[in-house]
């Protein structure tokens, strides 16, 4: 969940909800913060009534020239913020010239106007990330509340797992770059090789061996080094779309029942209701699969909730690092980008995920609401992003139509996701 900072009269409904007989988790869900934001509200109560009394309902972000007019166009913002909508400049000056004639105020909505105003209210522009927006916030509730105490109850933590995908363009640079004012900025190619990676793990960081799907089933670069990739944690699968099937599904599965039985252990799966999951579940006793329901993921599922994103931060760092050593060889950065293979993808994927740490892993458990009793965590950043592009649709289209379980539109967008260091969630600082 992203980080807010609530102003006063944001805080003071907090109070007043949670003078409505409103649980704390309610209350965190109603408002999209994380628990313990809610207890030090509560916690400073005297203090909070005694800013709403001296008139100081604003964020203490927005400086002192905020008007009336700014704040409602600050209001406008955190609307479509609130329902996921991307708004421009473009619409923003519209918006400003409808409210000053409204208003009759003597403003023109130009550029430079728009330029003060981001400068006065702090707005920033970045890419929208995530999918919370479209969260089902009685299920998340009805899960959390009914069906996790359930599942901690029969199982140890170390018997319960969490299993997604997730897919890396392996060659891909971020979109978004710093750069000096005035100065040329361009952009690269954009590289659309990618694979899909399927990670499991269980609440108290043990880690399964990471399947990662490509198209070709023996790429060259993988035929020219088959004793390093031995020895590597990993399992190379592919089909023709890249992509996690029923098949490729069952296939890692049964690697890992077949250890389960051997070891005689029962273990908890909890999983998304994607297509690819939905096999015969009869064929592994020793697995109990827990379906997540529908428009909850990023909320209830511990992968979403910033263990992949940290996966994805070290694969990048690993990345960078290629290029920085190179660049100091005098190498063309592009170049470098040209020549990283797949066999570097996966020594990076295999490094990345067994970098991974125990605290982060564990972390992410109890922010999706897995925890033995009542602990409260900082909001994990989620930049687990889903970046709906043309090059997604384009990649997307190119999928076989005969493909055995081709997923849906937006069951590929969801999965198609690359961390962006450059870039941020959109928000409005003085909301």
């Amino acid at each position: 969940m992203p980080r807010r900072n609530l102003n006063y009269s944001e805080k003071n409904k907090v109070l007043m909800a949670k003078d409505q007989n409103l649980n704390t988790e309610q209350i965190a869900l109603k408002f999209k913060v994380c628990k313990s934001t809610v207890h030090n509200i509560i916690n400073n109560k005297s203090k909070v009534k005694s800013a709403i009394e001296k008139n100081k309902g604003r964020s203490k972000r927005i400086v002192d020239s905020v008007n009336f007019f700014d704040e409602k166009i600050v209001e406008y913002i955190q609307s479509m913020q609130n329902v996921g909508f991307p708004i421009t400049s473009l619409m923003i000056r519209e918006k400003a010239a409808r409210l000053a004639n409204e208003y009759k105020v003597n403003i023109v909505a130009s550029r430079g106007w728009f330029h003060r105003f981001k400068l006065r209210c702090k707005v920033k522009h970045g890419k929208l990330h995530g999918e919370s927006t479209s969260v089902d916030l009685a299920a998340v509730e009805n899960f959390a509340k009914n069906m996790i105490p359930k599942i901690m109850n029969k199982y140890e933590p170390n018997m319960i797992y969490n299993l997604d995908e997730t897919a890396i363009f392996y060659r891909q640079l971020p979109s978004k770059t710093y750069f000096i004012s005035k100065s040329p900025h361009f952009g690269t190619k954009i590289y659309k090789e990618r694979v899909t990676l399927a990670l499991c793990c269980n609440s108290v960081g043990d880690k399964l061996t990471p399947m990662i799907i490509g198209k070709s089933r023996n790429p060259k670069a993988l035929r020219g080094n088959q004793q390093h990739l031995q020895a590597l944690d990993v399992i190379y699968q592919s089909n023709s779309a890249a992509w996690m099937t029923k098949k490729l599904f069952t296939f890692y599965l049964q690697i890992w029942h077949n250890e389960l039985q051997k070891n005689n252990l029962k273990v908890a799966l909890i999983v998304d209701n994607f297509a690819g999951h939905k096999i015969d579940e009869d064929l592994f006793p020793n697995i109990e699969f827990i379906w997540l329901p529908p428009g909850t993921t990023s909320y209830l599922q511990p992968l979403d909730c910033g263990i992949i994103k940290s996966f994805k931060d070290k694969y990048l760092k690993a990345l960078f690092n290629r290029i920085f050593i190179k660049f100091e060889q005098n190498a063309n950065p592009l170049s470098i980008v040209k020549e990283i293979t797949i066999f570097d993808a996966v020594c990076w994927i295999a490094e990345a995920w067994s970098e991974v740490s125990i605290e982060t892993i564990k972390n992410c458990w109890i922010h999706a609401k897995f925890r033995v009793e009542s602990v409260e965590v900082d909001a994990v950043d989620e930049e687990m992003v889903e970046e709906k592009d043309e090059e997604l649709l384009t990649i997307y289209n190119s999928l076989p139509e005969i493909a055995q379980d081709k997923p849906t539109l937006v069951e590929y967008l969801q999965a198609m996701t690359i961390s962006d260091h450059n870039s941020y969630v959109c928000e409005t600082r003085s909301l």
